[in-house]
């Protein structure tokens, strides 16, 4: 398995990447911060939360469905709870603010 930071890291560039993608098309784009990490048998999953709920903890800024499965699997046994698993689809999250 993938190790924690290595997680962390991969999602958090991630995100990074993602905010400087919308940055120039959105005024809404907004920076986002790892706030939790689970291991599970085959996947890690990933909550994030945007960096201004993290830091005045104002629930105008907080984001709903921050969460995403990293898969560390390779090929599962179709079918199988690990199949089901790892073909989890990471969904971003949405503002919870006009959506």
């Amino acid at each position: 398995m993938i190790e924690r930071e290595a997680v962390v890291r991969a999602v958090e560039d991630q995100l990074e990447r993602d905010y400087q993608q919308w940055r120039p098309v959105s005024a809404d784009a907004v920076r986002m911060a790892v706030i939790r990490i689970e291991e599970h048998e085959l996947v890690w999953i990933v909550s994030w939360q945007s960096e201004e709920f993290v830091r005045t903890r104002n629930s105008k800024y907080a984001l709903t469905g921050g969460a995403a499965v990293f898969r560390t699997c390779a090929t599962p046994v179709t079918g199988s709870r690990a199949a089901q698993a790892c073909d989890e689809v990471a969904a971003g999250p949405r503002p919870a603010r006009g959506w």
